[in-house]
């Protein structure tokens, strides 16, 4: 009962109540290296700050019932222990810089914590600072591993830095900083995975950087504003990670794995590259509503609403030929399936509302479920290689081939059906009122031939498929045609192409060979497989929309919709260059005409 209102001691070791009947604002124990008894008293009341200089070890103290104290420093303890500072809500400041472990709640429900400097901090347990409102920033570059929900509640917290953090504790119900509402940057450029939840819902986070990660759990950042990032080499990508965020591009060059909706509901995304990518898994790019380009890699599968109502898209850059799931493209309306993707099958509604060919010629399609043409308007269809149809366009002209095992489209009465007779196609048809029409070898739309050509010792073989052909095949030695010489022409109701013959060389020898191929219908023109053309490239043109295909010194041109482009395709595979299918490039086919495909050059291009 001394009144005293500040006191500095400098004994080692302090008596139980020392301090008790003492109205102390300030305590400095500056030698004090333990104590065991509760030395505070009634001065717990009163103190607002205590400075413990040599005190290494806090044992089972705890401060949680000092009603007015603001401010500590713990010079060299080594451990904060749990509970330590629990419901301190007068406590401003801590300095504690040898601290290397905070443990669970110590600072929980610190309301008004504003600054706390902790140097040489490596651990945080759970809850730690739970609910300490006055934070607004927090950096540390020694902190390695943090427990989940440390600054859960922290609602003004807008910035964090914790540059050597190597761990985070993962969950499947909760982040380790999800729901933190001012939250608007991150960093943490040392830690390799990112775990689940880790962000979810930190509606206000905008900018985060993690150049050390590799991996990105489920739903790390749904429902944020994250707009700009920094990764490392990302391998792989869990569920809705990114789902409804502001992101505008999505470039990972290094992913391989990602789970569903990755990207969905991004609706300021507009361009994704993702190189390495074999498959879009099911919602990737669900109401993307302004994505207008995507690269991925060798797909096989576009998945179970990928692209859904993704209503700008128009570019898609990959390789592989892919089965594309229900709903795939529903809704792209500026995409044309067809022109970029080689489609093996189609699931139920997957091109609806797409830019699709009204002439279409599909070599790798072979599964068609119901409904799969609902929504796009196709005048003529050639399905070669299909197994199972369950779907016909409606009003449609449609080549079907040999291989069919199962279907069922007794609906498609206003189409017209060319298949072979007893063939499982041309039995259906007759059975279910369908009008079908026989071809066959005098009525040859579908053809395949094998002939030599003088000097190489290769077959050319291929098929040809047409409506209304007629051809021209010249000779020449100059690369602009000038002194092109007429070989051959025919034309048919029912004909290919035409083919190179070998006669063609008892005309001269010439460097260059050529075909015009015209429709008069405005059909399928041409579907060439050759494994030899010698210095081939052709001429396509259509009578009814003047639309025209050049294959010229390695390069496509098409006028589609009114804009001209130019696309390189040339490789060089075993030997022999390689013009690659125009159906394979976004914007090549074009309306009407069909496609020349695998045309290759044993010497040199032009």
């Amino acid at each position: 009962n001394c009144a005293l209102s500040d006191v500095i001691i400098y004994a080692s070791s302090i008596g139980k109540n020392a301090f008790d009947g003492n109205p102390l604002k300030i305590i400095d124990l500056y030698n004090l290296e333990t104590y065991e008894h509760d030395i505070f008293g009634s001065a717990k009341a009163t103190v607002e700050e205590i400075y413990m200089d040599g005190m290494t070890d806090l044992g089972s103290i705890s401060f949680s019932d000092f009603d007015s104290l603001s401010v500590i420093e713990l010079d060299i303890v080594d451990v904060i222990p749990s509970g330590c500072f629990k419901n301190v809500t007068t406590l401003t400041s801590v300095l504690a810089p040898d601290a290397t472990k905070i443990e669970s709640k110590a600072f929980y429900n610190c309301t008004s914590l504003q600054s706390v400097v902790f140097d040489n901090l490596r651990t945080i347990g759970e809850s730690a600072f739970y609910n300490c409102k006055a934070f607004t920033s927090f950096e540390s570059d020694s902190i390695e591993e943090i427990d989940l929900g440390i600054f859960e509640g922290c609602t003004n917290l807008t910035n964090i830095s914790l540059n050597s953090l190597v761990s985070v504790s993962d969950s499947d119900i909760v982040g380790a900083f999800s729901g933190l509402d001012s939250l608007e940057q991150f960093s943490a450029n040392s830690l390799s995975s990112i775990p689940a939840y880790a962000f979810d819902g930190c509606e206000s986070l905008t900018t985060v950087s993690f150049a050390g990660a590799t991996k990105i759990g489920r739903f790390a950042f749904r429902n944020t504003s994250l707009a700009k990032y920094t990764f490392g080499k990302v391998t792989t990508i869990g569920d809705y990670a990114f789902a409804n965020t502001d992101i505008t591009e999505a470039s990972f060059s290094y992913v391989t794995s990602m789970g569903y909706g990755v990207f969905s509901g991004c609706t300021a995304l507009t361009k994704a590259n993702l190189p390495l990518m074999a498959e879009v898994p099911d919602y990737t790019f669900k109401g993307d509503s302004v994505l207008g380009s995507v690269t991925l890699g060798n797909v096989a599968r576009f998945g179970k609403y990928a692209f859904y109502d993704c209503v700008k898209f128009s570019l898609i850059t990959c390789t592989g030929i892919a089965q594309a799931d229900d709903y795939a493209f529903y809704n792209c309306r500026g995409l044309n399936p067809f022109s970029s993707l080689n489609l093996k099958s189609l699931g139920e509604y997957a091109i609806y509302s797409t830019r699709a060919s009204s002439t279409l010629t599909l070599p790798y399609l072979e599964d068609i479920e119901k409904n799969a043409f609902e929504g796009v308007t196709i005048k003529q269809l050639v399905l070669e290689n299909v197994v199972n149809v369950y779907d016909i366009p409606d009003n449609c002209i449609v080549l079907i081939g040999t291989d069919v095992e199962n279907g069922a489209f007794s609906e498609a009465t206003d189409s017209t059906i060319y298949a072979p007779a007893e063939s499982w196609v041309a039995d259906y048809c007759i059975d279910n009122g369908i009008n079908y029409i026989e071809f066959n070898e005098t009525n040859p739309i579908i053809t395949n031939t094998a002939e030599k050509i003088t000097g190489y010792d290769q077959d050319l073989s291929f098929k040809a498929l047409g409506f209304n052909l007629s051809y021209s095949w010249y000779g020449c030695n100059k690369e602009d045609c000038s002194d092109a010489v007429l070989l051959d022409t025919g034309e048919s109701t029912y004909r290919p192409i035409g083919r190179y013959d070998s006669s063609y060389n008892d005309e001269g020898d010439y460097k260059y060979y050529y075909c015009i191929a015209r429709s008069y219908e405005n059909g399928n023109v041409v579907n060439i497989k050759s494994n030899l053309v010698r210095n081939t490239f052709a001429y396509i043109r259509s009578f009814s929309d003047k639309t025209t295909i050049e294959y010229d010194i390695g390069y496509i041109y098409s006028n589609e919709l009114n804009s001209k482009e130019l696309i390189k395709n040339i490789s060089l595979e075993e030997g022999c260059y390689k013009v690659k299918p125009s159906h394979l490039y976004g914007s090549v086919a074009s309306y009407g005409t069909g496609s020349v495909i695998d045309i290759y050059d044993s010497g040199k291009i032009l």
